[in-house]
């Protein structure tokens, strides 16, 4: 996923969750996570604008301190940046928004090939942070290691604690 950011200073839109940010085809497993991760990673002051979440917590770390662009703005797209950069700006903050993706959808510049979000954020002089966040998702079977099961117990005739 990337994040696009403000370089520092010198309408129609999808709606639901067919992606996150407008890009069709973009899986919803990846909106249901975001999700989740904004549930456990919050921030101290939030603020919705329509389905977006506006997060702000002193400037520490990008993810506690950008907006989560999870569907429709409930205003044109370049009204919604309008209103997330204010947002920002009010708190000390430079705007920075998160577009979310399947990895093979990244350009090489790290935006989100076909996604509107990160198209207008482009046209508008946003950059693409330095250091992306990459976030991985498997089933717990697929990840549990040599010499476990599915269940994640030990199997039989592996290294572990032996039994007198």
């Amino acid at each position: 996923m990337g994040q696009r950011e403000l370089p520092p200073p010198a309408h129609d839109h999808p709606s639901g969750d067919e992606g996150l940010s407008g890009a069709a085809g973009t899986p919803p497993g990846i909106a249901a996570l975001e999700r989740a991760a904004a549930e456990h990673w919050r921030a101290a002051d939030t603020a919705q604008l329509g389905s977006w979440l506006l997060r702000a917590d002193g400037g520490f770390t990008g993810r506690a301190n950008s907006a989560l662009p999870l569907g429709d703005p409930g205003l044109p797209l370049a009204g919604a940046v309008d209103e997330a950069e204010a947002w920002y700006r009010a708190r000390g903050l430079p705007p920075m928004i998160v577009i979310p993706g399947p990895l093979g959808a990244v350009t090489p510049d790290g935006g989100l090939a076909g996604d509107p979000l990160d198209a207008l954020l482009a046209a508008r002089g946003w950059w693409v942070r330095s250091v992306p966040v990459v976030v991985m998702a498997a089933d717990v079977g697929q990840v549990a290691g040599p010499g476990r099961s599915r269940a994640g117990r030990r199997a039989r005739g592996t290294p572990g604690r032996r039994r007198p």
